[in-house]
């Protein structure tokens, strides 16, 4: 029963993968203007972009827009909200995305775990790990933080719309970069052996 399901879920996921990859032109992929209000639970760990940058963030927070339902996902905005670590001596060189709809900022539909590096990278930060190292490589639903049933079509628009954008790539590490000067200036240096960004 379980391989069944197992099997139905990665079918599943191939199809809104190609149905994804077929109608980007129904996409809107836009910054908006929306910050959450505040009152979403922190996580451990992480902080977000806005309570650092908040002007920045409100101008830059990536959006999808869709016009219709499309790929089981209703109608509607949909932003992705950076988080940042918090902890000043680590560089892990990663975001965490809180996915929310404009019209309801305080319900997480999806957290996301996304690290820009290589594979190799990761798999050194997670002493050995290459499972984990290539879920934050290729972007992952986070098991730890919250889910909804639209998380799984969510992490496939984030990996084929958003991170085909290498500008937008390149911005989220502008973003870890800031966060990190932001936190350094009243905390010891990093102390990876990796080098820094």
């Amino acid at each position: 029963m379980a391989a069944k399901r197992i099997g139905e879920r990665v079918a599943h996921d191939a199809a809104l993968s190609a149905a994804l990859k077929q109608s980007r032109e129904k996409l809107h992929v836009l910054n908006v203007y929306y910050v959450p209000n505040g009152t979403m639970k922190p996580l451990a760990h992480m902080a977000p972009f806005f309570s650092r940058f908040p002007e920045l963030a409100a101008r830059e927070t990536r959006t999808i827009s869709l016009l219709q339902p499309h790929a089981g996902l209703p109608a509607g905005d949909y932003g992705f909200l950076e988080l940042y670590c918090n902890e000043p001596t680590c560089d892990c060189r990663r975001v965490l995305f809180q996915v929310c709809r404009a019209d309801r900022p305080n319900k997480v539909l999806a957290t996301i775990n996304y690290g820009w590096e290589s594979e190799d990278f990761y798999a050194q930060w997670l002493h050995g790990d290459r499972e984990s190292a290539r879920e934050l490589a290729e972007a992952s639903l986070d098991p730890l933080n919250p889910q909804s049933k639209l998380s799984p079509a969510l992490l496939e628009v984030f990996r084929h719309i958003l991170l085909q954008d290498p500008a937008y790539v390149d911005r989220l590490r502008r973003h870890y970069r800031m966060f990190k000067r932001a936190q350094r200036g009243s905390a010891p240096a990093l102390t990876s052996s990796i080098p820094p960004v």
